[in-house]
């Protein structure tokens, strides 16, 4: 996370800088999530867990207009999202991770 808030400063794009804090944002409150079920019951609805990325993904996209000069670097934050998502995906193995990959596959970092 270091590099990525490093060159983040470096580019010096409002925009950019606060879609990677929105980024940050999800991985930080995913891992306390986390962290949480770890030392205690997982909940029956786990949803919730998945709102922050849908906030935060309406937030990022909002900050395209504005942010033309980093627009493909944003798209990349927004499309990688749906990894957010990846315990709703399936309790068998193979079929998460099919769907990982897709995921992935989706990020289109060559813009």
């Amino acid at each position: 996370m270091d590099k990525l808030l490093a060159v983040t400063k470096e580019i010096n794009i409002e925009q950019l800088t606060e879609g990677v804090n929105l980024y940050l944002e999800m991985l930080k409150s995913q891992e306390a999530v986390l962290k949480t079920m770890a030392a205690c019951k997982k909940p029956e609805d786990d949803k919730f867990m998945v709102q922050i990325a849908r906030d935060n993904k309406a937030k990022m996209m909002k900050l395209e207009r504005p942010g033309r000069k980093v627009m493909t670097h944003l798209r990349c934050l927004e499309d990688s999202i749906n990894i957010f998502a990846w315990f709703m995906l399936s309790e068998k193995k193979s079929d998460f991770l099919e769907q990982f990959g897709d995921f992935f596959g989706a990020i289109d970092f060559n813009g």
